[in-house]
Order: structure tokens, then C-alpha cells, then sequence
């Protein structure tokens, strides 16, 4: 092949693999962005007003051209990315990143991934967490009721025996784990060296030789003998097996259960309990007084 060719065709191979980049790359800015506007403004055009409205350009045509990068327009054009600039601003809007849009990372800004990072749980988790401590998408009347979760988490995070209640529920889940995934031993690699009429005879002899007069004691041959032999062991096995693993995980089931009062025990000693409470219903006078507010907070009244 000449020199010549031969470039040509790495050239061509560069250019398909950056092809893929950029279409990956667009279908996950498609995605996120559609989901976005999807779940902030339920519409394109709900999203195109305020995003004007915010940052005095854009409209409806763009946001259609944003969402669908890698398309084909009305002229025929392949769709491109939006300026970055457009991007940055984009991402601003929703309180995320470039990197989050364009699949560079899972997390939506990078002060969550630090939190992610630093703390060695996922964005899901992290957000759990937000949403226990600062009672997002809590109801008005929900955060009164609610107003001391995030006290109580940090209690329970920090007790002295959640650690030991977080390995318990790890033993207890390898436990399971093996409980349901026990080893074959009937497909073990001597149990499979058995020839196929060999392991026929011992089955039925393994079967009836107790019971049943099977013939003269030369028909079992000693290779039958030995195959009797293996399967008796590899039946034993696995009858053991199945017991000590029932054994695990009662063990296992019943050390979390302690574990788990012991922790709710030491979360809820008097000194954290007066602190969690929220005394909510102690600042009113009377029934009527906290009904009243109650009405009011919901917007019955």
C-alpha cells in the first residue's frame, strides 16, 4: 500500500472517531437540556420567555435549534452546538455546568462534585441529603412538621454506633448475597470429569443400592464406584454449604437487628431528643391559635 493511502485511510479513521465524539457528545447535550427544560418549565416556549427574559435574547427557533444539535434544520444544515458563550449562559440558567450538559461529569455544578468527591457518595445521595437538611419541595406547613430532620440526621450520622449499624447492614447483605449464590458443587470440575454413561450408572446405583438388588456386585465396575463417590461428596458439600449459609444470614439478620436498636437507642437519648424536637405546637396558646395557622399556612382560610 502505498504512503499515501495509507494516510488517507488513518485520516478517515481520526475523523469517524471524532465523528462519534461529537455525536455522543451532542446526544447527551440533547438529552440533559431537554430534560431540563422539561421538568423547570414543562415547554420550549415557557423556557425560551424567561431565558429572554433573563438574559434580553433567544427565542422559541433557538431553543428548538438547542435541543436538537446533530439534527438537520429545515435548509438541510447539520445542527451545531450553540456559541459557547450561548452554552455558559444556558447552563447559568439552570445552575449548572457545561460539563454537566455536554456529559463531562454527572453532577450538575462542581461544588457538588467536591461534596461528591470529598465524601465519597454519589450526586443522588448528596441530594438526599439536601433535601432532608434544607426540606426542598417540603410544603409550607411540611417545614414546620419537618423543621428538625436535618438535626436528627446529623445525630443519627454521628452516633457512635451507626458504623458499626453501616457494617452490619453490609455482613448481613454479603450474607444474603452468598445465601443466593451458593457454589455448584454438583458442577464441580471432578463431578464434570465423570464420563456421561459412567455418571448414568452411579445416579441410578447411588439410588437403589440400598434398596434394591441391582445384580451381581462385578455389573458396578470401579469407575462407577468412584463416580458414586464423587457425587456423595459433592451432595455432602452442598448440604453443608446450605446450612452454614442459613446460619449467616439469621446470624447476620439478628446482629443489624441489635445493631439498629442500639443506634436508634443512642440517637434518641434524652439530651438529643429535647434538641430534635421542634416545639412547634408549643408556641401556641390554644387549639384554635395553632388551627388558625395551620389554615393559613395552607391557604384554606
Amino acid at each position: 500500500m502505498k504512503m499515501g493511502a495509507l494516510i488517507s485511510m488513518n485520516t478517515n479513521k481520526r475523523q469517524k472517531k471524532r465523528s462519534d465524539v461529537v455525536d455522543k457528545v451532542a446526544e447527551i447535550w440533547n438529552d440533559r437540556l431537554s430534560k431540563l427544560i422539561k421538568e423547570g418549565y414543562g415547554s420550549q416556549k415557557a423556557f425560551a420567555l424567561a431565558y429572554k427574559e433573563k438574559n434580553g435574547t433567544g427565542n422559541q427557533a433557538d431553543v428548538s435549534r438547542w435541543v436538537n444539535v446533530g439534527g438537520i434544520a429545515s435548509k438541510g444544515d447539520t445542527i451545531g452546538f450553540p456559541e459557547y458563550d450561548t452554552m455558559r449562559r444556558i447552563a447559568d440558567f439552570f445552575g449548572v455546568t457545561v460539563g454537566f450538559l455536554t456529559g463531562e461529569t454527572d453532577n450538575e455544578s462542581f461544588n457538588m462534585q467536591q461534596v461528591c468527591d470529598f465524601l465519597g457518595i454519589d450526586e443522588t445521595t448528596a441530594k438526599s441529603i439536601e433535601r432532608i437538611t434544607k426540606l426542598k419541595y417540603a410544603t409550607r406547613f411540611e417545614k414546620y412538621e419537618k423543621k428538625n430532620y436535618g438535626k436528627a440526621l446529623c445525630y443519627l450520622l454521628s452516633a457512635n454506633s451507626f458504623e458499626e449499624f453501616i457494617g452490619s447492614l453490609c455482613q448481613y447483605a454479603e450474607a444474603k448475597y452468598r445465601q443466593d449464590h451458593p457454589i455448584d458443587y454438583m458442577n464441580s470440575s471432578k463431578v464434570r470429569s465423570i464420563r456421561p454413561e459412567i455418571l448414568d450408572r452411579a445416579l441410578e446405583y447411588r439410588d437403589n443400592i440400598s434398596e434394591v438388588e441391582i445384580g451381581e456386585p462385578l455389573d458396578i465396575s470401579d469407575e462407577v464406584f468412584e463416580a458414586m463417590d464423587i457425587l456423595a461428596e459433592a451432595e455432602g458439600k452442598a448440604y453443608d454449604q446450605q446450612f452454614i449459609l442459613e446460619r449467616n444470614v439469621k446470624i447476620a439478620k439478628c446482629d443489624l437487628q441489635d445493631m439498629y436498636f442500639q443506634l436508634t437507642t443512642e440517637v434518641l437519648a434524652p439530651e438529643n431528643l429535647k434538641k430534635i424536637q421542634a416545639h412547634y405546637y408549643e408556641s401556641f396558646s390554644s387549639v384554635a391559635e395553632l388551627k388558625e395557622r395551620i389554615e393559613a399556612e395552607l391557604g384554606t382560610k
